[in-house]
């Protein structure tokens, strides 16, 4: 939104001047510091060469950048190819598709070959989604996160200021449009483009109710969820997270749980194990799948159901001798959880985007006909793929240690999909949409939140104007700030390809520390 933020790093208002210090350079209205630093090259998600002096990513695949920190998402490259070492997509077929984002189909020309015929439609590839009924389009895993033709564009939590869902087309759905309007929700219904609105002290009048992820009933008296199974709250502002039902049940909507299996776990947040009091989790064991035995387990004469047997996210089925999983909304059976207790989670990527997870962890390819392996990952008649193979068996078993829920494992460490949304050890723990009021992040090394600009909001959930921290300073509390901006490229060595040269780039400063804040880097860097 170039009218309401500008700079490098869209982290200045239009027209907002920084300060600047001697010696220092103005670039774009931002501050570039000119001092010399040699600290060593950090990277993010790799490590440094034997020299030194240049990063190597942990997995070309999923990473790019001289610091290793970019992210290449699962839908950049339209699901077909991967991210290069400079970020640009490598097609997984050339002769048919091209582009910065394979998303050029190629024509065939005039003395070209013509491509191979095939019996009845194209089959269609959804990125973040399963082919529909018909098999001429794609529903989304989650409408609320995913949209797109083909279910591959990512609608991150703030793309609609925290009031409304990606529409598909690059616009959003606003939750209340009494409120707010606009192509990303940030226009008051009837005004210009505002700043937060100001509160009033003696409300003049009925206001409308503000429905954050629902919509107003037909009395416009209260706020109807778009999902009473994942948020609750008098304006739907309450987002349940996977852990509040402690994995066994999902929100009801009154700040209390619905327990997947009653029978086994009560309570309001289904920690109660039925007629007994809470107890501590049992602990895992060091393999996470557990083959299925060949013999009957022992029974408890109790519940009639074998011995051990928990299922986390399911219900026993009628025999009482096996899980059968949930699926998004409570659906049944599952493409969302797996394995012998429903325990584990099947991440929308696992499967490449071609297929669903099957009860052992691999997956059940969309068109067998064209993929095939453990996770869909083989293209029929490629060299390596095996389509005789049952999809899911050894290959597609949990690999034992620990596990990623949001991550990839790299070196024994879970390196989260996605830090703006994820955070915790196994990448477990989801940021909610509303825990930094729509200026912020989650902080993974703490429970609070890493403000946007701390220039306009501060405080541990990012909810408190800076200028009243201003006012509690003058008062003798001392306000700490972190510096904040970004690098730019690296320049052009300046020796030649047979000698040793160096190349510089510069910090660009959006905020400056404050107080016990970090520092800014020394600027510029060589290496």
């Amino acid at each position: 939104d170039p009218s309401n933020w500008a700079g490098d790093n869209c982290g200045q208002r239009p027209g907002e001047e920084s300060e600047v210090t001697d010696g220092d350079e103005v670039t774009d209205g931002l501050v570039i510091q000119n001092e010399v630093n040699n600290d060593p090259v950090p990277c993010v998600n790799g490590e440094l060469n034997f020299a030194g002096d240049t990063c190597t990513c942990w997995d070309y695949s999923y990473y790019f950048g001289d610091a290793c920190d970019g992210i290449c998402r699962t839908d950049k490259c339209s699901g077909r190819g991967l991210c290069g070492q400079s970020g640009k997509c490598v097609c997984d077929d050339p002769v048919h598709w091209e582009g910065d984002a394979c998303e050029i189909p190629i024509v065939a020309g005039e003395g070209d070959p013509e491509p191979e015929e095939t019996d009845g439609p194209t089959p269609i590839s959804c990125v973040f989604g399963q082919v529909n009924a018909a098999g001429d389009g794609c529903d989304c895993w989650d409408d609320a996160s995913y949209a797109g033709a083909r279910c591959e564009l990512y609608c991150i939590s703030d793309v609609c200021n925290g009031r409304g869902m990606c529409d598909g087309a690059g616009g959003c759905n606003c939750f209340n449009p009494q409120t707010w309007a606009g192509q990303f929700c940030d226009v008051p219904a009837g005004g210009e483009p505002v700043e937060e609105p100001e509160e009033q002290d003696e409300p003049v009048g009925e206001e409308p109710i503000t429905c954050v992820h629902g919509q107003p009933n037909a009395a416009g008296t209260a706020c109807i969820c778009w999902d009473d199974q994942t948020y609750a709250g008098e304006n739907c502002e309450l987002y349940c997270i996977s852990d509040v039902c402690n994995g066994r049940g999902m929100c009801d909507g009154a700040g209390g749980c619905n327990c997947f299996n009653p029978q086994t776990w009560a309570g309001q947040f289904c920690d109660e194990p039925a007629g007994d009091a809470p107890v501590e989790e049992p602990e895992e064991e060091d393999d996470p799948v557990v083959e299925i035995p060949d013999v009957d387990p022992p029974v408890d004469e109790e519940t009639d159901a074998p011995a051990g047997l928990n299922c986390v996210n399911g219900v026993l089925n009628p025999a009482g001798d096996a899980c059968v999983c949930w699926g998004a909304n409570g659906a049944t059976p599952s493409a969302t959880f797996f394995g012998d207790e429903c325990e584990f989670l099947c991440r929308n990527d696992r499967c490449n985007g071609r297929g669903m997870c099957n009860a052992h962890g691999g997956c059940t390819c969309d068109s067998p006909t064209e993929w095939t392996g453990a996770f869909c990952e083989n293209r029929v008649g490629d060299a390596g793929s095996e389509p005789g193979s049952e999809p899911g068996s050894d290959a597609g078993s949990e690999p034992s240690g620990p596990q990623c829920v949001h991550g990839r494992l790299q070196g024994g460490v879970c390196v989260c999909w996605d830090t703006i949304t994820y955070f915790g050890d196994n990448c477990e723990f989801l940021c909610r949409v509303d825990k930094c009021n729509g200026h912020g992040m989650c902080d993974p090394s703490s429970d609070g939140c890493i403000c946007d600009n701390y220039d306009f909001w501060a405080g541990a959930d990012c909810g408190t104007p800076a200028s009243e921290f201003e006012e509690e300073e003058i008062d003798g509390v001392t306000v700490d700030v972190d510096c904040d901006g970004s690098w730019t490229d690296w320049s052009a060595c300046d020796a030649a390809c047979d000698s040793t040269g160096t190349q510089t780039r510069d910090f660009v400063v959006a905020v400056q520390a404050e107080g016990a804040g970090l520092p800014c880097p020394a600027s510029p860097e060589s290496q």
